[in-house]
């Protein structure tokens, strides 16, 4: 009886600790946030591994058309722009990471306007967020944060 307990054990332990750094979307990551800046310089290191992280949203470079404006109306031109994470306490992108959506959220994840404002979407811009994701990199070598779940940042409860 004490050999089967045993087994069941190590079964249970081997199972528990061989599967921690595992990623799919059934399997969210159970370690605790990280902040942009930790990703940033050592890419390599979180690449394909599920990540919890807490960030505040900022629109990426803005892409614009290049029409001249007249005076009149100085902001004619279209702009979009990808979505970056950025730490709670940061104002600029520089140490930040492009978020794009996974295949369960419908909604792209982009800003778009002009050049005198940007309107982000689904997330708001300068707002923090509680986020379940994975690092990637695409076929152009661009690493991104893949993103499953977000949920409002809660100072206290998930703020760790």
């Amino acid at each position: 009886m004490k050999f089967t307990r045993f087994g069941v054990y190590i079964f249970l332990v081997a199972f528990l600790f061989g599967c921690s750094g595992f990623m799919d979307e059934a399997s969210p990551p159970h370690n605790p946030p990280i902040k942009p800046s930790n990703i940033v310089g050592n890419e390599s290191d979180y690449l394909h591994k599920g990540i919890t992280i807490n960030g505040k949203v900022l629109p990426g470079n803005a892409a614009c058309t290049l029409i001249g404006c007249p005076p009149e109306n100085p902001c004619c031109n279209s702009c979009s722009a990808p979505l970056f994470l950025v730490d709670v306490d940061a104002t600029d992108i520089s140490a930040g990471v492009e978020m794009r959506p996974y295949a369960n959220i419908k909604e792209e994840f982009v800003c778009s306007g002009n050049e005198c404002e940007l309107s982000c979407a689904p997330m708001t811009t300068g707002k923090s967020y509680h986020i379940i994701a994975s690092w990637q990199k695409d076929e152009q070598d661009k690493y991104y944060l893949q993103v499953y779940n977000y949920t409002d940042l809660i100072p206290g409860f998930n703020d760790f």
